[in-house]
């Protein structure tokens, strides 16, 4: 079910590609389905007439069977014609998903699989901004941080001239007259 997870991927960049995805996706579901009733012969067969064989032979039902139609001609549509809405790839999206439902329920033999309601994907336009605004803040800390390093650097290095200064300073300075007495003085004989 990796093509309908890269059909939703294109779905608002490129509802073309997002279609002709489903597409393909249409494909696998009909194709082993088949496969399971024995009555698949080639990949290379249309859909249409794979889709019309198993709801021929009973194994499609026919409301399932439109809707395998119904994803095939819009990636036709896609593919042959180079365009493709959102709303098309939107409606697209909803099928695949009964289809796979469907599928799911009918190969794994679980009538009572209950999924969670279609979620429309998301705009990645509102991602995009969530990351734009999350850079900024990160980019300000970083800034803060930069400054405070900063700071502390110039801060540190004022401190390290003043010391060098007061040693140099203190080198410089004549010593005091008599204080060579003055420690003999206190030194015991």
């Amino acid at each position: 079910m990796r093509l309908g997870a890269i059909a939703e991927h294109y779905f608002q960049d490129d509802p073309n590609t997002c279609l002709i995805k489903l597409r393909q996706f249409g494909e696998l579901p009909a194709q082993t389905t088949a496969a399971q009733a024995g009555l698949f012969t080639s990949p290379d067969e249309p859909q249409a007439d794979l889709i019309r064989k198993l709801k021929l032979d009973r194994i499609l039902p026919g409301e399932t069977a439109d809707l395998f139609h119904q994803v095939r001609i819009a990636g036709n549509r896609a593919t042959h014609h180079l365009g493709g809405t959102h709303a098309a790839a939107l409606a697209s999206l909803k099928i695949a998903r009964q289809l796979a439902i469907w599928f799911y329920r009918t190969s794994k033999k679980d009538q009572k699989f209950s999924p969670d309601p279609f979620v429309p994907p998301s705009d990645p336009a509102a991602a995009s901004q969530a990351i734009h605004e999350e850079l900024a803040r990160l980019r300000k800390v970083l800034e803060e941080t930069q400054s405070e390093a900063a700071r502390a650097r110039s801060n540190a290095e004022q401190e390290q001239r003043a010391r060098l200064k007061a040693e140099e300073q203190a080198a410089k300075k004549p010593p005091i007259p008599g204080a060579a007495r003055r420690r003999a003085w206190r030194l015991p004989s």
